[in-house]
């Protein structure tokens, strides 16, 4: 005689069983985690690249405040942003092409409060300053300097990439001197 109940003997066995479940409750688990970590990890990066960008701009500035910059031979732009780059040797790679610099020169601090902004927008997927400023070919002492140093990071983690103020994947990390020009020949 065939029994009916085996096939429910069956379905009370597999729902007593355990031997799964641990393996379950991981890739349940797993997913969130790791993006937490991945996260956790993009942010800590961005946090290095904010010091570091930091350290190098004040070094860079300093040379402005000081005069050396403006004595020396050349006194570019670009001259400024490789001054910068060399301060920031773990992004050497893509520094040139990731860094923004803005100088900009103002007679006095209200003048400076006065001034607007810069404002950044993307463009063709490209995350642009605009406008960005000449760089002054000349800076005499005794002027109010600010030193606006901006670095894209691409960002690789959606959840990180929720929180950036713009679109296209990039986070756009600054710093900001200012200062005023010391007297020199």
């Amino acid at each position: 005689m065939v029994s009916i109940s085996l096939p429910i003997g069956r379905l009370r066995d597999f729902a007593r069983d355990r031997g799964g479940t641990a393996a379950i409750e991981f890739a349940f688990v797993a997913g969130p985690f790791l993006f937490m970590l991945f996260a956790l990890i993009e942010l800590a990066l961005i946090f290095l690249l904010s010091t570091s960008l930091d350290a190098a701009s004040d070094r860079a500035s300093r040379e402005i405040r000081t005069g050396q910059f403006q004595t020396a031979a050349t006194h570019t732009k670009q001259d400024f942003k490789d001054k910068i780059c060399k301060g920031m040797t773990w992004l050497a790679g893509n520094c040139g092409s990731s860094l923004i610099v803005a100088v900009t020169t103002y007679d006095s601090y209200t003048q400076w409060k006065a001034a607007p902004h810069e404002q950044f927008t993307v463009v063709d997927g490209e995350t642009v300053m605009k406008p960005e400023p000449d760089f002054p070919s000349d800076i005499p002492p005794s002027r109010i300097v600010v030193v606006q140093s901006y670095y894209k990071w691409p960002l690789i983690t959606p959840f990180v990439s929720a929180l950036q103020r713009l679109e296209g994947g990039i986070a756009v990390v600054s710093s900001t001197q200012t200062f005023r020009t010391e007297p020199y020949q």
